[in-house]
């Protein structure tokens, strides 16, 4: 949070000085020092990026950021569910999907799981994208946190594409190992 005031004398009854922080000797001698800018002392004014943003762009542009990144969700939930490479697990109620490859000849859960993990792993090496991971019922899912407003659906189906190359690999790669 942040307190302005016109003037700085309004503030002077609740300044408190300490010998470690901010000496009186320092103060008098108009020594900056971070005390006297932030209750959280030498921690960053993090409020300042909302504050600035909100001053900006307003509280409704906010909005209509948020509210694209959630119809960008939507979009995407409807395009994992008619992919039959992909099991996504719910419809989002924000701009979170949660999934995970599903390929057409394997149907152990453990080695699903693991094409799923490597397919994540191999694309941040790659540094295409960064998918997070979660689970659901204790098997490996996906997921996209969609932040960014500039996000399109193209973008969403391109690493899609990318994440069954992965875990296609994966899965040859494995059955090659195992013959």
């Amino acid at each position: 949070s942040a307190v302005l005031v016109r003037d700085a004398a309004t503030l002077r009854h609740a300044t408190y000085h300490a010998d470690y922080l901010n000496p009186r000797r320092a103060a008098a001698e108009r020594i900056p020092n971070q005390v006297d800018k932030s209750l959280q002392t030498t921690r960053r004014f993090d409020a300042l990026k909302l504050w600035m943003t909100l001053r900006v762009m307003g509280a409704e542009g906010v909005g209509r950021l948020f509210d694209e990144v959630c119809d960008l969700a939507r979009e995407g939930f409807r395009l994992l569910a008619t992919d039959p490479r992909f099991d996504v697990v719910v419809e989002p109620a924000l701009s979170t999907l949660v999934f995970r490859y599903i390929p057409r000849t394997v149907t152990d859960p453990s080695r699903i799981d693991h094409a799923n993990l490597y397919a994540r792993k191999a694309l941040f090496a790659s540094g295409d994208a960064i998918v997070a991971g979660t689970k659901v019922a204790g098997r490996h899912y996906l997921k996209f946190t969609l932040l960014n407003p500039e996000t399109t659906v193209d973008d969403i189906t391109a690493v899609l594409d990318l994440i069954a190359g992965h875990a296609e690999q994966y899965l040859g790669d494995s059955l090659d190992r195992a013959s």
